[in-house]
């Protein structure tokens, strides 16, 4: 048997996908991939093994109405609306997209806090502006393709090349936050599921302070070495902060924001005219 997603959530990076993802796997009738993210879609070497994959971390029986997963690699690929409708007969689509100016934001605090970034906000921006999307090329995860992963016109319109609009519910992030449980019968509803209760509507992978331990790959190995005892000895705890950062969110004014509108004016623009712009958006409204 053939076991392939009919539910997917291609969305954006930061943007409640993983919220939205743990939300409705909650609902009986929804079978989650096991990972979330497995990027068949955008990665080739995936996709030429997506029946594999895809056997291997969905639940194979008959019980449920959809199986769902949840890339957010999956709106800048461009290869990615034709290779599921390839690969899936009649899918459905929620897509949810976040303010694009504090979507960048947040996608660079998000990397910035996981130790990630060395440069300031404009040089790290403008650098990754001149760099290609490649779906191999990542940080744990995490692209740096900041200001292309918030086009969201040029990406939403390549799957109305492929696919009808009445398959695809398109949400905000902010909604999502303020009115949950609305945002999530309307789900129900698209997806023409009876809605449950009891849905544990805690936010997911909240960016927030970190600390990040940096210390040389030989102290590493010898920390893997040695029993754990030692190490809650207080000497070794004062030896182990001169080898933590800690990385608290940055607060970004009026000159980031103008940076990041200018170089995608043309795209929200384009999101304009595709109905996408949402008046929940008030920092990009801003400079409209």
């Amino acid at each position: 048997m053939k076991v392939r997603p009919n539910l997917i959530i291609p969305g954006f990076p930061k943007s409640g996908t993983s919220s939205l993802y743990h939300y409705l796997s909650q609902h009986p009738d929804i079978d989650g991939i096991k990972g979330k993210e497995p990027h068949v879609f955008s990665k080739a070497r995936q996709f030429e093994r997506r029946e594999e994959v895809f056997r291997r971390q969905f639940d194979t029986s008959t019980r449920f109405r959809y199986r769902m997963e949840a890339s957010t690699t999956y709106m800048i690929t461009p290869e990615a609306p034709e290779r599921i409708e390839r690969t899936v007969p009649d899918p459905k689509f929620i897509i949810i997209a976040r303010d694009p100016i504090e979507r960048v934001f947040s996608h660079f605090n998000w990397l910035w806090c996981m130790g990630q970034i060395e440069n300031d906000f404009r040089t790290e921006i403008l650098k990754w502006e001149e760099k290609p999307y490649h779906p191999d090329v990542h940080f744990g995860g995490n692209y740096k393709n900041y200001v292309a992963f918030s086009r969201y016109g040029e990406q939403f319109q390549r799957y109305l090349d492929v696919f009808e609009r009445d398959q695809i519910l398109y949400l905000t992030t902010e909604s999502l936050k303020t009115s949950t449980e609305t945002v999530l019968h309307k789900c129900l509803d698209f997806l023409n599921l009876d809605p449950i209760e009891g849905i544990d509507t805690r936010r997911q992978n909240v960016t927030k302070k970190n600390e990040v331990v940096t210390a040389p790959n030989f102290l590493i190995r010898l920390r893997q070495a040695l029993p754990d005892v030692l190490f809650s000895l207080p000497a070794v705890s004062y030896v182990k902060k001169w080898f933590t950062k800690t990385y608290e969110p940055k607060v970004f004014g009026v000159e980031e924001e103008q940076l990041v509108y200018d170089l995608m004016e043309d795209d929200i623009r384009l999101q304009e005219r595709l109905g996408l712009l949402s008046d929940e958006w008030k920092t990009t409204q801003k400079y409209l």
